[in-house]
């Protein structure tokens, strides 16, 4: 067999052996023969690419249940809970930590209130915080965060005064309490539409508006994350009346922002069509108000599209950032590493 060859089959069985781990970790739980009938794969090729990730306690057996053929029962699969996943949301004035597991448990979420504008209170509070989760196996994380991010380089960012080096040293600071977790850095509200296309797996075409410190919108287009160039996505910065949208909010009445809202959504709807279009914000009230108002609407002009807030609430964003940090484990593991970039 040439160098080539022996390449093409290392690549088609780390390419089989992520899509399982990933039908495993989107289901929670399966049996091999469901893994075999859903992805297309020989009952021979399953059982000999999971044996390895079941001797290394990565995956464990945890139960049997009934199987299509009479008289047997399949062994059910599902991840340890000995590896751990870390999403970290960081907004201007507050800090938000998840400790998940790839089985989805929450072992720790808490927030804090801080001021995340002022970079040194910051880190020592992550420090801090860090310190006290550093009993667990972190292989992976994800960190949320208001505004533009390229790789790994914050680019632009609604948080005042951050700087593009901070990054760098958060990670550096990540790695010395986890010194095995890879590292990422994602945009908020593309973490909320992560999340809610890993919930909404029958809907192909998602909005979803994250309204923190800033407004950002996280796009799924044919069941893929659209994430564009420079600034797509930055709903907060589009012109409204001569000034940024975040700008023209701060100025209005809860009523009139009410009906600006539903403005946005129309105008949204009648570009994009999707499937639906998902709200999530700490002024959870407010989009509350927004989804009941263009409801009522929606069902009095027979619109079709339906609006929802995130009903992850206050874990949304984090939650996100766990399901990427996951697959990004994920890839690492079997040696399929996609296009984020990570550290």
């Amino acid at each position: 067999m040439s160098d080539k060859q022996s390449q093409n089959t290392l690549n088609i069985k780390n390419i089989n052996e992520f899509n399982m781990l990933k039908y495993i970790f989107e289901n929670k739980e399966a049996s091999q023969s469901e893994i075999s009938e859903n992805l297309n794969l020989s009952p021979a090729t399953v059982s000999r690419n999971l044996s390895p990730f079941l001797e290394n306690k990565i995956l464990k057996i945890t139960g049997k249940k009934k199987s299509n053929k009479i008289g047997r029962k399949a062994e059910i699969i599902e991840f340890n809970d000995y590896y751990k996943i870390l999403g970290i949301q960081i907004d201007k004035d507050f800090v938000k930590y998840g400790v998940f597991s790839l089985n989805h448990k929450v072992f720790e979420f808490q927030k804090i209130e801080i001021d995340a504008s002022d970079f040194n209170k910051l880190k020592n509070s992550l420090t801090n915080q860090l310190k006290k989760t550093y009993r667990y196996k972190i292989i992976s994380t994800t960190i949320a965060f208001p505004g533009y991010i390229s790789g790994n380089e914050v680019i632009s960012s609604s948080i005042v005064n951050w700087k593009p080096v901070y990054s760098d040293e958060l990670v550096k600071l990540i790695k010395r309490i986890f010194p095995d977790s890879i590292v990422c850095f994602e945009n908020d509200a593309n973490l909320l539409a992560l999340r809610e296309r890993f919930l909404e797996k029958n809907k192909k075409n998602l909005l979803c508006i994250y309204w923190g410190h800033g407004i950002g919108m996280g796009i799924v287009i044919n069941g893929e994350l659209y994430t564009g160039e420079g600034m797509a996505g930055e709903l907060g910065q589009t012109t409204f009346y001569k000034i940024n949208l975040e700008e023209y909010l701060r100025n209005l009445s809860r009523k009139q922002i009410i009906q600006t809202w539903i403005d946005i959504l129309d105008s949204l709807n009648y570009i994009f069509h999707p499937e639906k279009i998902i709200l999530n914000s700490p002024f959870s009230d407010t989009f509350d108000e927004v989804v009941q108002t263009y409801n009522d609407l929606k069902n009095k002009d027979k619109l079709n599209v339906n609006v929802e807030t995130s009903v992850g609430g206050d874990k949304a964003i984090v939650e996100g950032a766990a399901i990427l940090a996951s697959e990004l484990f994920l890839r690492e593991l079997t040696q399929t590493r996609d296009t984020w970039s990570v550290l």
